[in-house]
């Protein structure tokens, strides 16, 4: 093995030969992916009850995901280019009247109620993040194919979470305005300024709508109050549609052909400049002072659909304040 040469000891090289194990790595993980290769979907639960709403597996089969039916290639197909999603249960959530319309006669509606959209939004999307908020209802999102004009996002903050898509022009001013930080996000503002709303009130939530300057759509929850919050800008920049299905669950979609084939003809567009709450309504932030009417819609058939709503300029709001004449006696009203 060895051999000595003027006093100098060498290695036969022969001997040093065979494998070398190298050291494991560590703090280097390989993501998780299901069984076809794709990123496993993201669900999350948050109301530990037992309720209607699935919570969707993370490993769904080819055979159980495929639409067999007419109906069911159309849902499929709408809800594969639907990127946001949110159903609530009526009890968050009430549905206008002027909402609804008469079922027509042979419309093909997607069968299995909010449950069965949800699973086929989860479905459509390998990158799908669904999140289920009990009894209440579910959100869905998806990142994929999305503008970098006017991207989507999702978060959540002390149980309130929210789905943003757009761009908000003044976000330097409201990060000022509500003390963040400079890596604060769409979403991070919208829900402080929610909880701002919430816990102190300074003002309507007509007026925190309108200093949002942009491009914008947003959809909020907060589990803690059971309470909606959603908006529209003025303009009506991104395409948002609202519509309500047999199981009278309020449906709020990007896409307008998943409202077709789960709310039938009880859909329309989310009125632009307007806002939606759990408490109030549907309101105007541009025009707070200002009701709202129902105009009736029809489309390309002929057939009722949900109605849009418009502004009532002759139609005021009761502001609630007792006005009385200089002439009238003061003293009663102390």
């Amino acid at each position: 093995m060895t051999k000595t040469i003027g006093g100098t000891t060498k290695i036969n090289p022969i001997y040093l030969t065979g494998k070398i194990k190298k050291l494991p790595k560590k703090n280097l993980t390989k993501p998780t992916k299901g069984q076809n290769g794709n990123p496993k979907k993201l669900s999350i639960n948050v109301d530990s009850r037992q309720s209607a709403w699935p919570r969707h597996s993370t490993q769904t089969s080819a055979k159980q995901s495929a639409p067999r039916t007419r109906k069911e290639r159309r849902g499929h197909i709408a809800a594969a280019a639907a990127r946001m999603l949110a159903v609530f249960d009526p009890t968050v959530a009430k549905c206008p009247e002027g909402l609804r319309s008469p079922p027509v006669a042979g419309g093909a509606v997607a069968a299995g109620g909010a449950g069965a959209l949800m699973k086929g939004f989860a479905g459509a999307h390998a990158d799908a993040v669904t999140v289920s908020l009990g009894p209440a209802g579910a959100l869905a999102y998806s990142a994929a194919n999305q503008s970098p004009l006017v991207p989507r996002l999702f978060g959540a903050v002390n149980d309130i979470f929210c789905l943003f898509q757009g761009h908000i022009e003044n976000i330097a001013s409201l990060k000022q305005h509500y003390g963040l930080s400079k890596t604060a996000t769409e979403v991070t503002i919208l829900i402080e300024a929610y909880r701002t709303l919430r816990d102190r009130g300074p003002l309507p939530a007509s007026q925190v709508v309108r200093d949002l300057s942009g491009k914008f759509t947003f959809i909020l929850y907060d589990t803690l109050s059971k309470s909606t919050f959603v908006a529209a800008d003025a303009d009506g920049s991104i395409p948002f549609f609202w519509g309500v299905d047999s199981e009278n669950h309020l449906v709020f979609s990007d896409n307008v052909d998943l409202l077709k084939a789960s709310c039938g003809n009880s859909f329309a567009p989310f009125p632009k400049g307007c806002f939606y709450t759990t408490s109030g309504g549907l309101q105007s932030f541009e025009h707070p002072l200002n009701e709202l009417k129902p105009v009736p819609r029809v489309d390309s058939q002929g057939q009722m659909c949900g109605s849009n709503y418009k502004v009532d300029s002759e139609a005021k709001k009761d502001s609630g304040i007792p006005r009385v004449g200089s002439a009238a006696d003061w003293s009663n009203h102390f």
